[in-house]
């Protein structure tokens, strides 16, 4: 009976009042007390809307249905494939979509569908990492900022391998409070590298100054995200320094002179294989004798000797907390 009498009114009916139709249809499908029947009835009669050639009919049955569980699964799919107007608010929305639907509409939508999806309230593992392998860096930029987002670390580690040079993906990466520090670090890194490239290609610094460019600000800059880590991650960072040859004793030493002794610490923990503890406990005994020994054996020049421990009696002297 439902269906016959929308057929026999929407015959005549205007789309406005087509489309408030739907809309109240749809509410009453999700939130209403009906029995079997008159849902079956309702959801049928809601089938037949998605044949109305009116936009605003099926955008009304959209934004009623695009956000909620409960959903018919098959209107949803078919107004995800609706007009651009239509099928963002689903595809930016709807929980019944699939994980494979959604990476479907990544590969073969337009940016603008890429976007409502990396946008989604919550976003899956297995999404995010296909939105880091395929998609352009704005619609990266626009999974970053989204905190719905799950994006695994090998994820982080793509999007930046395909897209090294864009300034906003770094930005975006940056503010994320959960990045690897590894990866911020990195991130630190090809700033500095971008920049003296530039002022190199501009006439302005030799490439003897760019590169020196280069290397103190990014000592500048690890130096700053060390100091905002815990102990766990200064460890990481000092390994993964020394495997990526940029643990140099120019760093260290800037460290040291910055009052971020931890940096120093875990170095010379990791570079003598002592545990981080006894590092620390050598580090910060007055006298230096010990951190003589710590320092030769973890092999650093004995050239900046001197000036390290010059720079620790400095620290020891003038407030360091012990």
């Amino acid at each position: 009976m439902m269906i016959r009498n929308y057929l026999h009114w929407s015959q005549t009916a205007s789309s406005t009042d087509r489309a408030e139709a739907v809309s109240i249809l749809a509410g009453v499908y999700l939130h209403g007390e009906l029995d079997p029947q008159d849902k079956r009835e309702a959801q049928a009669a809601l089938t037949l809307a998605l044949d109305d050639p009116a936009h605003a009919v099926r955008k009304a049955m959209a934004l009623v249905l695009g956000a909620s569980e409960r959903a018919p699964r098959h209107i949803i799919a078919a107004l995800a494939q609706d007009h651009a107007e239509i099928a963002l608010i689903v595809l930016g929305n709807s929980p019944v979509l699939a994980d494979a639907e959604l990476v479907d509409t990544l590969v073969l939508g337009d940016s603008s569908m890429q976007i409502a999806i990396a946008q989604r309230p919550y976003l899956s593992s297995a999404v995010s990492a296909a939105i880091a392998e395929i998609a352009p860096v704005e619609v990266i930029v626009a999974m970053i900022e989204n905190d719905g987002a799950e994006i695994p670390e090998f994820s982080l580690r793509r999007m930046i391998e395909r897209h090294r040079n864009a300034g906003s993906l770094r930005e975006a990466l940056l503010k994320r409070g959960d990045l690897p520090v590894d990866i911020r670090v990195g991130l630190v890194s090809a700033v500095a590298d971008q920049l003296a490239a530039f002022a190199q290609q501009c006439g302005w610094l030799t490439s003897a100054r760019a590169d020196r460019l280069a290397r103190e600000s990014t000592e500048v800059g690890t130096i700053t995200v060390a100091a905002d880590t815990d102990t766990h991650s200064i460890t990481h960072i000092a390994v993964t320094l020394r495997a990526s040859g940029q643990l140099t004793p120019q760093l260290l030493l800037r460290s040291l002179l910055s009052g971020e002794t931890r940096l120093l610490t875990a170095a010379l923990a990791d570079l003598s294989e002592v545990s981080l503890q006894k590092a620390s406990g050598l580090v910060h005994a007055r006298g230096g004798i010990g951190f003589r020994a710590l320092y030769r054996k973890a092999g650093l020049p004995m050239a900046y000797e001197p000036a390290f421990e010059a720079a620790l009696a400095a620290w020891q002297e003038f407030g360091a907390d012990l």
